[in-house]
């Protein structure tokens, strides 16, 4: 899920790319027009108002990705941390049933050192 979030995210910033493009090559040639004063009409303003629009548009993706990117990071080392504990758990485990597991049967169970015999309720088999 974060995954596609951060491949949405992504291409929504290059989708971004090519108007910002058009708006500041606009804006680029009608302030370079030759024979004709530098003038700030309507046009112009909107122009201006396009380009800053687009750039805080792109900022704002951005920074969701980057928070999209470290939440990524997070649960990569999170789900690393589990996988690392599950594996020493699997091997605790191993080592109990293998090695320990033995040696136990080789003691008198917790109840026979308490005195109780294996008889039920005190009739005798």
């Amino acid at each position: 899920a974060v995954e596609n979030i951060i491949r949405q995210l992504k291409d929504a910033v290059w989708e971004k790319d090519a108007p910002n493009k058009v708006a500041q090559t606009r804006l680029s040639n009608r302030h370079q027009r030759p024979n004709i004063e530098l003038c700030r009409d309507e046009p112009a303003h909107r122009l201006v108002e396009e380009v800053e629009e687009i750039e805080d548009s792109v900022r704002k993706l951005e920074s969701k990705l980057e928070t999209s990117e470290a939440h990524h990071r997070d649960l990569k080392a999170t789900r690393l941390s589990l996988e690392k504990e599950i594996s020493v758990k699997k091997n605790s485990i191993l080592i109990d049933r293998d090695r320990c597991l033995r040696v136990r049967q080789c003691f008198p169970s917790g109840n026979h050192l308490c005195g109780y015999r294996n008889n039920t309720y005190g009739v005798e088999q």
